[in-house]
């Protein structure tokens, strides 16, 4: 009987080396290769339309991603511009609804900045939204309208 509980309480030391030794096996000091971060951030800011399909769809995500105080921009007469803020507890989600004769085109300026022109046929009707990625995410950073 001792024979057995001395082979049990072998295994068990044995068991208690295996898990101590594999656990430090698959311990690394070494920092994040730079490549994949890299790989990770390009992704991120290459997924702009994904990024856009959830920020039409999802008001909660479109908050999220606005940067308050939101600046607007109405152009007057003669060049003139009005320029507004919006602070974050009057902000209305905009609705980018697709009607008959709406156009919407996608400017992208630099790869952290896109322009969606919003224009209604035969309307005079001209609205730019400014994007920019900007701490690891896209963000509504400005709107202008430049309707007739």
């Amino acid at each position: 009987m001792v024979y057995f509980k001395g082979i049990t309480g072998m295994r068990k030391l044995l068991y208690i080396i295996i898990v101590i030794t594999g656990a430090f096996a698959g311990c690394s000091h070494s920092p994040a290769k730079p490549t994949l971060i890299k790989k990770v951030a390009n992704l991120e800011l290459a997924d702009f339309d994904t990024f856009f399909k959830e920020f039409k769809s999802d008001s909660v995500y479109q908050v999220l991603h606005v940067k308050f105080p939101f600046r607007t921009i109405a152009s007057g007469e003669e060049g003139s511009d009005t320029v507004k803020y919006i602070p974050k507890d009057k902000w209305r989600n905009i609705s980018f609804k697709n009607e008959k004769g709406d156009i919407y085109k996608r400017n992208q300026l630099s790869k952290t900045e896109v322009v969606i022109k919003y224009m209604v046929e035969d309307t005079g009707i001209y609205n730019e939204f400014d994007f920019l990625y900007n701490n690891g995410k896209w963000q509504l950073v400005g709107f202008r309208d430049g309707s007739d």
